[in-house]
């Protein structure tokens, strides 16, 4: 265990049954790690809603559904029909306005696809960096950041290289 980890555990937890170990948070930090690589190759150092949808405008056509669809699928099937996880995203108005419209089958096409992927994440990036997210609870985001992390990395593989 680290010593950030344990000092944490210790420290800021303090609950023997919530306490964090470090492959729970192993996709957390390999996160930070991505997106760091996602901002610096994607987004000139500088990741906004507005700025991912004009580089998903722009890529639209070197994109796979295939290779997106499972996570597309996840997020779908996590926000759905449950208001509780979907309000806790904390998504900001056109977001939210996008977001739920593909959660109604309005907007279902590729492009609407990973855009509502895009907004998932950075709502993760922003409540996991701004202390949304609750430590003594992370290790139960593990499988978000697991396939939210697959997609980074395919995101930034088809944007870079084009």
């Amino acid at each position: 265990m680290s010593n950030v980890i344990q000092w944490i555990s210790e420290t800021i937890i303090n609950e023997d049954s919530d306490r964090i170990e470090a492959n729970d948070i192993d996709e957390i930090r390999d996160f930070a790690l991505l997106w760091n690589l996602f901002e610096a190759l994607c987004c000139d150092k500088f990741a906004k809603m507005q700025k991912i949808n004009s580089l998903i405008d722009s890529k639209i056509d070197l994109f796979e559904e295939t290779k997106y669809q499972n996570i597309f699928d996840y997020f779908y099937n996590r926000y759905k029909n449950d208001t509780t996880k979907f309000n806790a995203l904390k998504l900001r108005n056109g977001d939210k306005e996008l977001v739920r419209k593909v959660l109604d089958n309005t907007y279902i096409d590729k492009n609407n696809k990973l855009k509502f992927i895009m907004a998932i994440i950075y709502r993760y990036r922003n409540n996991l960096f701004h202390g949304e997210k609750n430590m003594r609870y992370i290790r139960l985001q593990k499988e978000n950041f697991e396939k939210t992390n697959k997609f980074l990395m395919y995101f930034i593989e088809t944007c870079k290289d084009n």
